[in-house]
């Protein structure tokens, strides 16, 4: 749908080094919330922030070429640059609640968040990568505003959502299996595949057991970079609809 709305999405080309560092040390999504102690019966829904960041991104977002690679943090001004930097497990104790960031890379826009707002201590940041090439904030902002506008709710998330997600898939998943009712089958079909190094799970349900056997293949995606950049940044947090007009 976006390349019919759009065309072309601009793929990046780590090399191999900086590919499987970045894969190593993948960013978290971090939930940004109120600052309001929080009830235990409100219902907090983090999946809006998802296509939420890039419908209203204003940041550049970096697509890496191979020439690209992994150096040392210099100074403050580096994070002016568009890429992404890694730091330390971080604590930090600005609310009621310290908010822990683990050890990762994470976006130049989150990074300078941190410093600039939340008084991250510079010295946490160790390394950087950084690209001259990079998308415009506003790339994929009316695709999302036609999901959203064209389609239910419902739906325009689950499609905004599975489309973030496949610009970072890491694997091509293949299932088979087989169903019975014989105990012994089961369990020699399980054991047999675990034997062989398999990744194979068994499942009971009413009387029958469902066995699985799953085949994963490693694949390295051309979108990475974008992904990344949506699971790093600066995340909103929305509250139920309900709940939220009943804390009016």
């Amino acid at each position: 749908m976006f390349k019919q709305l759009n065309g072309y999405i601009p793929e990046s080309s780590y090399n191999i080094k900086t590919r499987e560092i970045l894969d190593e040390f993948y960013p978290r999504a971090l939930q940004w919330c109120s600052t309001d102690d929080i009830p235990d019966d409100v219902n907090i829904d983090i999946c809006k922030s998802y296509p939420n960041i890039l419908l209203n991104n204003t940041q550049e977002i970096p697509i890496y070429s191979i020439h690209e690679t992994i150096e040392q943090f210099n100074c403050k001004s580096d994070l002016r640059l568009c890429g992404e930097f890694y730091i330390d497990e971080t604590i930090l104790n600005n609310y009621k609640s310290p908010i822990k960031i683990e050890a990762g890379f994470y976006s130049s826009n989150l990074i300078s968040y941190l410093v600039e707002t939340l008084h991250m201590p510079v010295s946490q940041i160790k390394y950087k990568i950084v690209t001259k090439r990079a998308l415009k904030p506003d790339t994929f902002r009316e695709f999302l505003k036609y999901i959203l506008d064209n389609l239910p709710e419902s739906e325009a998330k689950k499609i905004a959502n599975r489309f973030i997600g496949e610009l970072g898939r890491k694997y091509n998943k293949i299932n088979h299996g087989f169903a019975c009712t014989e105990y012994d089958t089961a369990m020699c079909c399980w054991t047999s595949g675990l034997a062989e190094g398999k990744t194979v799970t068994i499942d009971h349900y009413n009387g029958m057991y469902l066995i699985r056997e799953q085949n994963m293949d490693r694949i390295f995606s051309d979108h990475t970079s974008i992904n990344r950049f949506v699971h790093c940044t600066k995340k909103r947090i929305y509250m139920d609809s309900k709940i939220a007009a009943n804390m009016k």
